[in-house]
């Protein structure tokens, strides 16, 4: 079996240094979290998500240990310094092996 464990540092410490402070929210729980994630907004050559879920969508990525209950649909991120709410449309788990290590949180745009 390949040990992942140094892929799994590296891409981890690639998220840290990359994210930005955000407030998320647990919206049937009304609970929130102080995390990093990272956002990125979709662009040309992100064609299928722009396909998928329109002009100006969001790409939020977060690590799967800042959460005890997986991010939902409709639950919400706020960045630090941005007044805009972003409510989740989907998301998608990220594995390396067999353990979760990402979610993808997709947004809608417009």
């Amino acid at each position: 079996m390949i040990d992942l464990s140094g892929t799994k540092a590296s891409l981890l410490q690639v998220l840290d240094d990359l994210s930005s402070p955000c407030i998320f929210t647990y919206v049937k729980a009304q609970t929130t979290l102080n995390i990093q994630a990272g956002f990125k907004t979709a662009g040309v050559r992100d064609e299928a998500i722009t396909n998928a879920y329109g002009i100006g969508a969001k790409v939020i990525t977060v690590k799967a240990s800042d959460f005890t209950v997986p991010p939902e649909r409709y639950d919400q991120f706020k960045f630090n310094g941005n007044s805009e709410i972003y409510k989740a449309d989907a998301v998608h788990p990220k594995h390396i092996g067999a353990e979760v290590v990402f979610y993808t949180i997709y947004v809608k745009g417009k």
